[in-house]
This record gives structure tokens, sequence and C-alpha cells, in this order.
């Protein structure tokens, strides 16, 4: 066990705008170094992942208004450049994975 959270509800405290933001990057490892560091600073940022592909950084963040969403590409954009998504619904959140479902996994079931 890593730990315990709360489930809260981000629509309701003024966050309404979940959106998902792939950053692709050319230039110097030192770019990459600065963004690691500066992405753990904004607050609108819930997720960070270095991933492979094309785009090596998926962002998952929550913003108030367009507004801020514009505000916030601009700072990325200072890294490289963004391919955003916005979620429109969520059918699946946050699925728990237990020890039983591993081990259904694992017997083929």
């Amino acid at each position: 066990m890593r730990g315990f959270h709360a489930d809260i509800s981000l629509e309701r405290p003024g966050m309404p705008i979940l959106i998902f933001v792939r950053l692709s990057m050319s230039g110097p490892e030192s770019t990459v170094c600065a963004f690691q560091i500066q992405v753990q600073k904004w607050i609108e940022v819930l997720e960070c992942h270095r991933v492979t592909g094309s785009d090596p950084f998926l962002v998952k963040a929550r913003v108030v208004s367009v507004e801020h969403l514009e505000r916030f590409l601009d700072k990325l954009g200072h890294y490289g450049t963004t391919s955003t998504a916005t979620v429109l619904s969520s059918p699946v959140q946050q699925r728990i994975i237990t020890e039983k479902v591993i081990e259904e996994f694992h017997d083929g079931s």
C-alpha cells in the first residue's frame, strides 16, 4: 500500500475543465530538466508523465476557464509544442486494481 487519499471532486471547487496535454520537445537535455522542475510548481498539474513516443511528456491538468487554459498552454509552450485534449466525459474514472483482479489476470480468467 502506498497511502490513502481523499476523493475530492475538483469540478466543485472551481476547476471544471480537465485536460491532457502532450508536450513535444526538441533541444538540449537541460530543457527537459528545467521542465521537470518547473512542472512540479504549477498548481494546475494533477499528473505529469515522461512517456515513450514522439511526445516525451503527458500532462494531466485542470483549469478554471478557456482563458486559464490559454495561459497554461502558454507556460508549457516555453518548453516545446503542445497538443491538447479536453475531457468531455469519463466513462471510467480511477479504477482500483485489487489483488483479486491481478490473480484473475494471471489465472487467465
